[in-house]
């Protein structure tokens, strides 16, 4: 599942990944930030919508750590309400 964050500078998204070795089964909520060559794929995508996504890891000269997608497979598109 997909959530969706928009800003000027770029665009990240959130996937909600199940933990099938958790206790509880829990969720857990990954944020993946887009490359400018998905930008225009994310039109497609609403919150709730179901990806697959081949992603690396970014590590920058701060020690800061992004996961940065390098494509995205469209698995379920959820429509909003307003467009059915």
């Amino acid at each position: 599942m997909v959530s969706i964050k928009d800003s000027d500078k770029e665009k990240i998204i959130t996937l909600s990944v199940s933990n099938p070795h958790a206790q509880d089964n829990e969720t857990e909520l990954i944020p993946i930030h887009l490359g400018n060559g998905l930008l225009k794929s994310i039109e497609y995508v609403n919150t709730g919508s179901t990806l697959g996504v081949k992603a690396r890891i970014h590590i920058d000269d701060n020690g800061k750590v992004k996961i940065v997608a390098e494509k995205m497979t469209f698995i379920n598109t959820k429509r909003d309400e307003d467009d059915e």
